[in-house]
């Protein structure tokens, strides 16, 4: 009789489980995998950064992601724009790419909408990683133009508003036995940038590199006023310190950037996709935009990363500023970046 009950009850207990459970056990979503492997990051740069590599910056924050993120391995690398653009022709590709503008355009073939939060990051920067309303691509750091100019000749020349008066700084100075006469302002040029969209009223050729012009300016032989970058900010700065340098004065442009690095997505990441929105999203979290300090240059959001100094002023400017589509042809620009300006 007891194994009678038994049976009995062990065939009510089999035909509940294959009734009822076992729809439901099959009905359950599975977990996604998270990806484990390596995440391929192209660094392409186009102008000149901050106060070191940018590359090895970006080594140092992705080892932070790598850790929380178990088996994930982010590989940098850093290339031209010509390198970039010849290793997609030869069908190799990126993970997620760094970028600005003057690549954006032979970049957007090989990008997927970009699904990540994009709150913290000032309207206009978000804009410009926009196309016909979707998101393709991110600002996670930029730059900034500035005026400099030796105290002591806007003292000679009775300037006070460096920034109203820049254009008007004729200065004869005496070196040696001989007499100088220094232009008002000069600046240089990257391939894809044109400082003077932030100084509007000054015409200025092509001739220089941003380096050159920073040379010409330290010299002293070439220009009153030096329209300079993050860049010439952070080795003025280091010159003053060291002794090296008279006092300088300082206005930051407020109006026009076009020194601001993007992420993009690969459209081919595959099941990498999602730990790629994942690398973007913390690469645009304030833990890591908080260390942009520590290669002098601005997070295009509105955190206050720096607290004094002349970052500071450009931090607080940032917000008024106008940055190009990063995704804009450059050869449409009417030869602005290809030989001509203003």
């Amino acid at each position: 009789m007891l194994k009678i009950v038994l049976c009995v009850t062990l065939s009510i207990f089999v035909v509940f489980c294959f009734c009822y459970v076992a729809p439901l056990l099959h009905t359950k979503p599975l977990q996604q995998q998270e990806y484990r492997g390596v995440i391929d990051l192209w660094h392409v740069e186009t102008f000149e950064g901050g106060s070191q590599n940018r590359q090895k910056w970006l080594n140092n924050v992705v080892r932070t992601f790598e850790k929380a993120h178990k088996g994930v391995y982010v590989c940098v690398a850093t290339y031209t724009h010509q390198q970039a653009v010849e290793k997609l022709e030869a069908g190799q590709s990126f993970d997620v790419i760094s970028f600005s503008v003057g690549t954006g355009n032979a970049l957007l073939p090989h990008l997927a909408p970009l699904e990540v939060a994009t709150q913290d990051v000032l309207d206009g920067f978000v804009d410009a990683g926009r196309v016909r309303g979707t998101q393709y691509a991110l600002c996670y750091s930029t730059g900034f133009y500035a005026l400099f100019a030796r105290q002591k000749h806007l003292d000679s020349l009775g300037v006070t508003n460096l920034a109203a008066d820049a254009l008007n700084c004729n200065l004869d100075v005496k070196i040696g036995k001989n007499v100088v006469k220094l232009q008002p302002v000069g600046c240089g040029f990257g391939a894809f940038n044109n400082p003077t969209r932030a100084l509007p009223e000054l015409r200025c050729d092509r001739l220089l590199t941003q380096y050159q012009a920073y040379e010409q300016f330290v010299g002293g032989k070439g220009f009153v006023v030096l329209l300079g970058t993050q860049r010439d900010a952070y080795r003025l700065t280091n010159r003053v310190q060291q002794g090296k340098m008279e006092d300088l004065a300082f206005c930051v442009l407020p109006t026009y950037t076009d020194l601001a690095q993007y992420l993009g997505i690969s459209s081919s990441a595959g099941e990498k996709s999602e730990a790629c929105r994942q690398l973007v999203g913390y690469l645009t979290s304030k833990e890591v935009q908080h260390s942009l300090c520590n290669v002098y240059l601005l997070s295009p959001t509105d955190l206050e990363v720096y607290g004094e100094g002349w970052m500071r002023q450009a931090q607080d400017a940032l917000p008024t500023m106008s940055t190009p589509n990063v995704f804009i042809d450059v050869a449409l620009l009417s030869g602005e970046y290809q030989g001509g300006a203003g």
